[in-house]
Protein backbone atom coordinates (compact mmCIF):
# COMPACT_ATOMS: atom_id res chain seq x y z
CA UNK A 1 0.00 0.00 0.00
CA UNK A 2 2.80 2.18 1.22
CA UNK A 3 4.69 2.15 -2.30
CA UNK A 4 1.16 2.47 -4.18
CA UNK A 5 0.52 5.41 -2.64
CA UNK A 6 3.84 7.00 -2.59
CA UNK A 7 3.01 7.78 -6.61
CA UNK A 8 0.71 10.47 -5.26
CA UNK A 9 3.51 12.53 -3.71
CA UNK A 10 5.78 14.76 -5.10
CA UNK A 11 9.53 15.73 -2.72
CA UNK A 12 11.11 18.49 -3.02
CA UNK A 13 14.00 20.26 -0.43
CA UNK A 14 13.04 22.55 1.74
CA UNK A 15 17.20 23.61 2.93
CA UNK A 16 19.56 21.62 3.63
CA UNK A 17 23.15 22.35 5.55
CA UNK A 18 26.37 20.31 4.71
CA UNK A 19 25.41 16.49 6.51
CA UNK A 20 21.81 17.37 6.90
CA UNK A 21 19.03 17.32 4.51
CA UNK A 22 15.73 18.78 5.13
CA UNK A 23 12.92 17.61 2.45
CA UNK A 24 9.14 18.51 2.34
CA UNK A 25 6.14 16.59 0.88
CA UNK A 26 4.78 19.70 -0.48
CA UNK A 27 1.99 18.25 -2.62
CA UNK A 28 -0.55 15.36 -2.81
CA UNK A 29 -2.12 15.16 -6.32
CA UNK A 30 -4.70 12.35 -6.48
CA UNK A 31 -7.06 12.26 -9.20
CA UNK A 32 -7.18 15.91 -9.77
CA UNK A 33 -7.11 16.93 -6.01
CA UNK A 34 -4.99 18.39 -4.34
CA UNK A 35 -3.94 17.73 -0.75
CA UNK A 36 -1.33 20.30 1.19
CA UNK A 37 -0.65 17.69 4.29
CA UNK A 38 3.13 18.64 4.97
CA UNK A 39 5.95 16.00 5.97
CA UNK A 40 8.91 16.70 6.64
CA UNK A 41 12.08 13.97 5.63
CA UNK A 42 15.45 14.89 7.29
CA UNK A 43 18.44 13.22 5.28
CA UNK A 44 21.34 12.58 7.42
CA UNK A 45 24.46 12.65 5.30
CA UNK A 46 26.83 10.91 8.39
CA UNK A 47 24.91 7.70 8.14
CA UNK A 48 22.79 7.86 5.29
CA UNK A 49 19.76 8.02 6.67
CA UNK A 50 15.99 9.65 6.18
CA UNK A 51 13.55 9.98 9.15
CA UNK A 52 10.34 10.90 8.28
CA UNK A 53 7.74 13.27 10.44
CA UNK A 54 4.85 10.90 10.39
CA UNK A 55 7.13 8.39 12.12
CA UNK A 56 6.08 5.05 10.64
CA UNK A 57 9.47 3.56 10.19
CA UNK A 58 10.41 4.43 13.85
CA UNK A 59 6.88 2.81 15.29
CA UNK A 60 5.80 0.56 12.86
CA UNK A 61 8.99 -0.53 11.32
CA UNK A 62 8.38 -0.26 7.50
CA UNK A 63 9.10 2.62 5.36
CA UNK A 64 6.06 5.17 5.00
CA UNK A 65 4.74 6.24 1.18
CA UNK A 66 6.76 9.68 1.85
CA UNK A 67 10.20 7.99 2.19
CA UNK A 68 9.36 5.70 -0.67
CA UNK A 69 8.69 9.10 -2.58
CA UNK A 70 12.48 10.32 -1.86
CA UNK A 71 13.68 7.12 -2.72
CA UNK A 72 11.87 7.26 -6.13
CA UNK A 73 13.07 10.94 -6.57
CA UNK A 74 16.57 10.11 -5.64
CA UNK A 75 16.47 6.91 -7.77
CA UNK A 76 16.70 4.21 -5.45
CA UNK A 77 15.98 1.01 -7.50
CA UNK A 78 16.03 -1.40 -4.21
CA UNK A 79 15.32 -0.44 -0.90
CA UNK A 80 18.60 -0.27 1.38
CA UNK A 81 18.86 -3.01 4.46
CA UNK A 82 18.83 -0.70 7.27
CA UNK A 83 14.51 -0.16 6.18
CA UNK A 84 14.13 -3.75 6.09
CA UNK A 85 13.68 -4.51 9.88
CA UNK A 86 14.69 -8.55 11.11
CA UNK A 87 10.93 -8.82 12.37
CA UNK A 88 9.74 -8.83 8.38
CA UNK A 89 11.97 -11.05 7.57
CA UNK A 90 11.48 -14.69 7.35
CA UNK A 91 14.47 -15.19 10.16
CA UNK A 92 13.01 -13.35 12.36
CA UNK A 93 12.16 -16.08 14.47
CA UNK A 94 15.44 -18.17 13.66
CA UNK A 95 18.61 -17.25 16.55
CA UNK A 96 22.31 -17.55 15.60
CA UNK A 97 23.72 -19.87 17.85
CA UNK A 98 27.41 -19.69 18.57
CA UNK A 99 28.15 -23.61 17.96
CA UNK A 100 26.14 -24.61 15.13
CA UNK A 101 27.02 -28.37 15.40
CA UNK A 102 25.45 -28.99 19.17
CA UNK A 103 23.44 -25.75 19.46
CA UNK A 104 24.80 -24.62 22.59
CA UNK A 105 27.35 -21.86 23.64
CA UNK A 106 30.26 -22.45 25.90
CA UNK A 107 28.49 -21.82 28.63
CA UNK A 108 26.05 -24.34 29.01
CA UNK A 109 23.47 -22.05 28.15
CA UNK A 110 22.07 -22.65 24.87
CA UNK A 111 22.01 -19.29 22.75
CA UNK A 112 19.15 -20.88 20.17
CA UNK A 113 15.59 -19.39 20.89
CA UNK A 114 13.26 -22.12 22.43
CA UNK A 115 11.07 -22.49 19.18
CA UNK A 116 14.43 -23.39 17.40
CA UNK A 117 15.38 -26.08 20.08
CA UNK A 118 12.56 -27.98 20.41
CA UNK A 119 12.27 -28.25 15.99
CA UNK A 120 16.16 -29.34 16.04
CA UNK A 121 15.57 -31.85 19.21
CA UNK A 122 12.25 -32.97 17.31
CA UNK A 123 13.70 -33.43 14.33
CA UNK A 124 16.76 -35.33 15.65
CA UNK A 125 14.65 -37.58 17.47
CA UNK A 126 12.19 -38.19 14.74
CA UNK A 127 15.22 -39.74 13.27
CA UNK A 128 16.27 -41.75 16.51
CA UNK A 129 12.59 -43.01 16.68
CA UNK A 130 12.16 -44.23 12.56
CA UNK A 131 15.74 -46.35 12.93
CA UNK A 132 14.58 -47.66 16.30
CA UNK A 133 10.89 -48.96 15.13
CA UNK A 134 12.54 -51.14 12.56
CA UNK A 135 13.60 -53.61 14.67
CA UNK A 136 12.37 -54.73 18.19
CA UNK A 137 15.75 -55.17 19.90
CA UNK A 138 16.10 -50.85 19.13
CA UNK A 139 13.13 -49.93 19.78
CA UNK A 140 13.78 -51.70 23.23
CA UNK A 141 17.77 -50.18 23.73
CA UNK A 142 16.04 -46.46 22.36
CA UNK A 143 13.08 -46.69 25.25
CA UNK A 144 15.58 -47.16 27.54
CA UNK A 145 18.04 -44.78 26.72
CA UNK A 146 15.15 -42.35 26.44
CA UNK A 147 13.98 -43.26 30.37
CA UNK A 148 17.97 -42.90 31.43
CA UNK A 149 17.76 -39.45 30.02
CA UNK A 150 14.26 -38.24 31.63
CA UNK A 151 15.05 -38.71 35.18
Amino acid sequence: MEVDQSNYYICSKKSGFVDVKVYIQVERNEHGKTFDRHRLLTYYAGNDFISCSCWTFEFEGYPCRHMISYFKKKQVLLLPDKYILRRWTKNAKVSVCEDSSTGISDGGSSSMSLMSQHGMLAHKSSLLVDDAALTDARTTFLIGEFESLHV
